[in-house]
């Protein structure tokens, strides 16, 4: 269940080459064929950079005194597709995910993970979604044809009470003929 180990019919049963599955995941949730289940979630970071230029982020991150960190990863979602996220978060306050291994960072949750690092009052969520052409390093790191359209997710999470999110991210979502849970905020 842990996605450690797969069985191949014929062969025999292998640990996996897959990155860590993701536990608890808030907003990568696609259903089973049924819809009565979640699909398992992979992930892998691609890299750590100090956010820079014009995206969606720039209109909530807007104090010179924070230093935006963007980390880019693949979720690969039940060896079916892969979903390619970009997080960003303020490095300032959250140093120990801004100074983490990146290896160490494959298959975590990073929500849980800033709650670990500082005492947070969960508030208002964001989520935008719209269907638009992914910029070319997206559709690279997919490994689909440039100029593909996708679904793009922007989500931003605020703490209680604050103008200014903890967190916003990213979700590029190929098409793959899967639904995909929303939850109400």
């Amino acid at each position: 269940m842990e996605g450690v180990l797969e069985r191949k019919q014929g062969s025999g049963t292998f640990v996996s080459e897959h990155s860590p599955r993701i536990n608890d995941v808030a907003h990568v949730r696609f259903l089973t064929q049924d819809g009565k289940s979640l699909l398992s979630i992979y992930s892998k970071v691609l890299n750590r950079t100090i956010a820079k230029g014009d995206g969606f982020w720039n209109t909530h991150f807007d104090d010179s005194n924070v230093t935006v960190l963007q980390i880019d990863r693949l979720l690969k979602v039940n060896d079916e597709f892969d979903v390619f996220n970009r997080f960003y978060f303020d490095g300032t306050r959250f140093k120990k995910l801004a100074m983490a291994e990146l290896h160490e960072l494959d298959g975590a949750n990073f929500k849980t993970l800033l709650e670990q690092e500082s005492d947070i009052h969960w508030g208002e969520v964001r989520e935008t979604l719209q269907i638009a052409q992914a910029p070319i390093a997206v559709t690279k790191a997919l490994k689909l044809p440039a100029h593909s359209v996708m679904g793009v997710l922007e989500i931003s999470r605020f703490e209680k009470g604050s103008s200014s999110p903890l967190y916003c991210q990213e979700l590029f979502i190929p098409p793959a003929g899967r639904k995909m849970q929303l939850l109400p905020s």
